[in-house]
Formats: C-alpha cells, structure tokens, sequence
C-alpha cells in the first residue's frame, strides 16, 4: 500500500466519526461547543482530502513542494547561531596555534586573526534570518559614541552592505570559516609550482 493509499484509508476512517452528547447535555451549551469543534474538524478534513487528491494528479509538483518543505525544516533546524560563530573561531585559532608558523596556510591565519580581532573589538554583527544566518563586519563597534559610527550619512550605502559580510552560516556550517580553513596546515609558498617542495639550502661554515 503506497502512502497516498494510507493516507486516504485513515481519511476515510476519520470521516466515519461522528460526535456522540448524551442526552441530558442535549440542546446545552457543550452540544454547541461540540459542533462547532466538530464543523472545524470537517473543513479541515475536507482540505485533506483535496490535498491528496493533488498529490495524486500532480505526483511532481508534490514531491517538489515536499522536498522544498523538507529542505526548509533541515534549514530551521541546522540554522547556527552566534555563540556556534564565535565557538567555532576559537576553535579554529586554536587549530591554527598547534602548527608552526612556518607550515601555517598565511590565508588561514589572516582570516581568523580578523576574526577574531572583531570579536575582541565587538566590531561584528550577526543577523539571524531564521533559515540562515549572515555575519556582518562593522567599521566601528556596536555601541561606540563616535559621530562617525553614529552619523547616517557617514554609514555606507545600502546597495554596499554585501560588501561587510564576512559569513553565512546554513546548515550547520559557515561557509567562509570552513573554505578559509581548508589546508590551514599547509603554507602554499613552502612549494613549488610543480608541487614539489622548496629545498632551502644552508651555507656551511667552508662556503
């Protein structure tokens, strides 16, 4: 039996109840009550039952919406919040302090230097969009009194506000953090083109 069949059985076994007051309550206040509950029940019913009708004729169309729900629900529940972001950071730095500065991938360690500099500072925005989340790099803290940081006219323009994001985090990783920590442990200019690694020659004490 496929779903769609389940679902129309266990309609068609909800539409057979029927809403039983016994015979003192009749023509009271409950009974009322109870139909009015009732009538809800059938409108809601009846909504189903078109519903996997739909699903029935439109077998495509349905399981895009269903996989557009799904994705959605993923996407609520995965969403990461701030104190993950700031987690995350000091995880990577501490990722970073256990290479030596000689093999430590510079792009790696300028990004979450950064990072962490504007959480120090408190430089950084976070806007939770409910599905994702965007970090946003201020020029100025949050709460500083400085006419600049203030002033309206000195703030950047809004067609310009892409330009500060510095993250996004969805489902449950952040995008930038984890495209900058790729090969961290790895300094592209301790190798060659060819993918060889540079050979650093000493002068011994008779050259």
């Amino acid at each position: 039996m496929t779903s769609v069949s389940r679902l129309k059985s266990s309609s068609r076994l909800i539409g057979k109840i029927k809403p039983t007051v016994p015979t003192k309550l009749k023509g009271g206040k409950l009974e009322r009550i109870g139909n009015y509950l009732f009538n809800i029940f059938k409108d809601y019913r009846a909504v189903f039952d078109e519903t996997i009708q739909d699903i029935k004729n439109r077998p495509v169309k349905a399981s895009f919406y269903g996989s557009l729900l799904a994705t959605s629900i993923v996407m609520l529940k995965t969403n990461p919040s701030e104190q993950n972001f700031q987690s995350e950071i000091l995880e990577c730095s501490n990722s970073l302090s256990t290479v030596g500065e000689l093999i430590r991938n510079p792009q790696s360690d300028n990004h979450v230097t950064t990072l962490m500099t504007a959480m120090k500072d408190n430089t950084m925005k976070v806007r939770n969009l409910k599905f994702f989340t965007v970090v946003l790099m201020r020029e100025y803290p949050i709460h500083s009194g400085l006419f600049e940081a203030n002033c309206t006219y000195a703030k950047p323009h809004w067609t310009e506000w892409h330009k500060s994001i510095v993250d996004i985090g969805i489902f449950g990783r952040w995008v930038y953090l984890q495209k900058a920590m790729k090969d961290y442990d790895v300094n592209p200019d301790e190798w060659l083109p060819d993918g060889q690694p540079k050979i650093k020659t000493k002068m011994l004490p008779y050259d």
